[in-house]
């Protein structure tokens, strides 16, 4: 299935426009912290991404900062300080309210269990040879799934037209599977009650480049709820591609 070229290059407007916020969540009584931004900001400044560094001031209440944030992604520095940081808690605790897509960075320190299904970054092993090609891999992960985040957030805005929210999911289809899949939930909560019918059709095709079998439900639920002909063979065509059950 062919993206409409008209529909990505408005997309890749909308982020372009401005940097993309990214939290660098850290223990200021690591020493290596701010050292490890000051190397990061380059190359996230090259993805269009700001990499924010403490971003409250002081007599801030943290959590009530957060909250009020706007944030696409956080990279969360393991060390044996931020590990029991209650302001680096807060910051990954909003940051999975939020759905923020989360990257981790150790400097050797055992990475806690609820990160371990998550691919880290292992600084302790790195030589000075190494680091520009990890730290440039580092900041395309968190783009692309930052612009994913960011898109989400502006198709769920209440004032989306039929037509934006068409070639936002259009811009989606075209995304990594993988990352994708990352996403799934918070793709299929785009779907509204008597959703447009070519909407319906493409983030039917969007969930089933997720491969995965969780997205056989909100397909079979949609497909239940919408009858058009044309919104019926975008969910068939999207059910078959998953092995689902049709209705």
């Amino acid at each position: 299935m062919q993206i409409n070229d008209s529909s990505y290059k408005k997309i890749e407007n909308i982020l372009i426009v401005q940097e993309l916020p990214v939290l660098f969540s850290h223990s200021c009584r690591t020493p290596t912290a701010h050292p490890l931004h000051i190397k990061l900001l380059p190359y996230f400044k090259e993805k269009n991404l700001n990499l924010l560094l403490d971003p409250f001031i002081v007599g801030e209440d943290v959590i009530v900062a957060m909250h009020r944030l706007n944030l696409n992604a956080v990279v969360f520095y393991v060390t044996t300080e931020s590990i029991t940081s209650d302001a680096c808690k807060i910051e990954i605790d909003t940051a999975k309210r939020i759905n923020a897509p989360i990257l981790v960075i150790t400097d050797g320190t055992q990475v806690p269990k609820k990160f371990q299904n998550r691919i880290f970054l292992n600084l302790f092993n790195l030589t000075n040879s190494t680091h520009d090609q990890i730290f440039k891999e580092l900041a395309l992960q968190i783009q692309v799934r930052a612009r994913i985040h960011a898109i989400i957030n502006w198709l769920k805005m209440p004032e989306r037209t039929v037509e934006e929210r068409e070639y936002g999911i259009m811009w989606l289809y075209s995304q990594h599977s993988q990352i994708l899949a990352e996403f799934l939930k918070q793709i299929a909560s785009l779907y509204h009650e008597n959703e447009d019918n070519i909407v319906c059709h493409w983030l039917a095709q969007v969930l089933a480049r997720t491969e995965l079998p969780e997205a056989c439900l909100y397909l079979q639920q949609w497909w239940a709820q919408n009858d058009h002909p044309f919104a019926r063979n975008g969910l068939n065509h999207a059910m078959q591609l998953l092995g689902c059950k049709s209705p």
